[in-house]
């Protein structure tokens, strides 16, 4: 089998490996995991989970790490707030503002809340905190054994697969690219399509 065969169906594997840890049917026999900001200088912590002290291109870059950890750990990743997000426009200031919610089950319904009882296979047994994690050299062999996959990759390939997931774009934001897309005249291909820019609202259409 040619080598980019293999690749091709191992991202499938790899895709289905994350899905299962991140899906479960059953989040109460789960653990899931929350990065926290950390300490600021003079021993004060960030307030709650905020990533103030970083840029939005440090944060993404976090969040590959500590979903890469979580995945070796067995834990469900959850998405942490960021000060990026417009409270006015999305009220949970997570990412899952802008990409696809990562995991079926729930951070914050708790005992005691209405309908906790019908919502208690989507609560874990237990929350976990973690650091923040900055770039550490992925275990390939030990990614490709759990995800059962028939090659072990570049480094590269895995961090593909983690993008590949983690940044899937949420309703919200397909059906602003879909809006952008059609306002420059664009297919869903990247190409210029003609049918597009004659219609109403067209870039091209001299209206």
């Amino acid at each position: 089998m040619a080598p980019a065969e293999v690749e091709a169906q191992d991202a499938v594997r790899f895709q289905h490996y994350i899905f299962r840890n991140q899906f479960p049917q059953d989040c109460s026999t789960t653990t899931g995991v929350l990065t926290r900001a950390g300490l600021k200088e003079g021993r004060d912590r960030w307030p709650g989970d905020y990533f103030y002290g970083l840029g939005l291109g440090s944060q993404m870059a976090s969040l590959k790490f500590n979903f890469a950890k979580s995945l070796l750990s067995g834990r469900v990743y959850h998405f942490p707030t960021s000060h990026y997000v417009n409270p006015v426009r999305c009220a949970s200031q997570t990412f899952d503002c802008y990409f696809a919610p990562p995991t079926n089950c729930s951070r914050v319904v708790a005992p005691g809340t209405q309908g906790a009882r019908h919502l208690r296979h989507l609560r874990h047994r237990a929350m976990d905190t973690a650091p923040l994690l900055w770039c550490f050299e992925l275990p390939r062999r030990r990614l490709s054994r759990l995800a059962g996959l028939s090659a072990v990759h570049s480094e590269a390939w895995y961090h593909g697969q983690i993008s590949t997931f983690l940044f899937r774009p949420n309703h919200e934001m397909q059906a602003y690219r879909a809006e952008v897309l059609h306002s420059f005249a664009f297919d869903v291909n990247h190409t210029r399509a003609a049918t597009l820019s004659a219609a109403p609202g067209g870039l091209h259409n001299g209206r």
